[in-house]
């Protein structure tokens, strides 16, 4: 088990935030950004732009193949809001390296995240109007939720590589009781304290604290509420670290005032875009 200090003192050493992220956090705060900025931005990165097109095309947003450029997927499907935090997340969690295999190796984390983003963006869609969040913002939120794995895999490798063999043995075992008893810590707080470190936004920050924080509840509830949804769903497919989740099903859609059939639906959608969510993985782990 890491030490306290030993974990702070590691975490302490990350590199600074990426160029590309760092900017479009600065963009994020420009109250009327211009599109001509963010892709300015995106573009000085090819694979970024590459990603952000191939997820614009997907099945569920009806375009089939039609996005041909950056400014095709803000205009015509994403918003800029959701191409922005894309470009964010997936720039932040490019900068750690971990291995590919096992259960929590890039290929497997990356695939959550991406089931995961891709889902909370779709519900949010579904809500009604004057009650749904940011759907870009939702996107986000699900992307870097498991952004603690992978600064895990990136300080401590070789206790990583313990962990990753514990879980290839031990299939059934509660997945965040398993990291604080072999690691003493879980993704989620590590994540946190870099995600502080770094000034991301407070969402995201607030999606990785302790449920029980009823002051993070209040201001960031219909966030983590979507959040503790899409875990719930994704883990009945292998695709969710946190699936210990305490809120039941039919609170959830309550308290989002979502239909269980639509929602079902909605996840179905998603998971059938097996190809392109692939394929955003490989690009990312490559």
């Amino acid at each position: 088990m890491f030490s306290l200090k030993e974990r702070v003192e590691a975490i302490h050493t990350l590199p600074p935030m990426p160029e590309t992220a760092s900017a479009i956090l600065n963009l994020r705060a420009i109250p009327d950004v211009k599109i001509e900025q963010v892709i300015e931005v995106i573009e000085k990165d090819p694979v970024l732009v590459a990603q952000i097109i191939r997820y614009a095309n997907s099945a569920f947003f009806g375009q089939a193949g039609s996005v041909k450029s950056l400014k095709d997927a803000i205009f015509r499907v994403l918003g800029i809001d959701t191409v922005m935090n894309m470009a964010l997340a997936l720039s932040v969690g490019g900068s750690f390296n971990i291995f590919n295999h096992g259960p929590i190796g890039a290929q497997a984390v990356w695939k959550s995240s991406m089931y995961s983003a891709a889902l909370m963006q779709r519900l949010t869609m579904l809500m009604p109007w004057g009650e749904r969040p940011n759907p870009g913002t939702a996107y986000l939120v699900g992307l870097l939720n498991n952004i603690g794995l992978f600064i895990l895999g990136h300080l401590f490798t070789e206790e990583y590589e313990i962990f990753s063999g514990h879980l290839e043995k031990f299939k059934e075992e509660d997945f965040i009781s398993a990291e604080k008893n072999i690691l003493g810590v879980t993704h989620l707080s590590v994540g946190e304290m870099v995600m502080q470190m770094w000034r991301m936004p407070e969402e995201i920050i607030a999606s990785m604290k302790d449920v029980d924080d009823a002051e993070v509840l209040y201001e960031h509830k219909k966030y983590l509420d979507l959040l503790s949804l899409v875990n719930i769903l994704l883990s009945q497919h292998g695709l969710s670290y946190t699936n210990n989740n305490t809120s039941s099903l039919a609170d959830l859609l309550e308290e989002l005032t979502l239909e269980e059939s639509e929602v079902f639906l909605a996840a179905d959608e998603v998971l059938q875009e097996a190809d392109v969510m692939d394929d955003l993985v490989k690009q990312m782990c490559a």
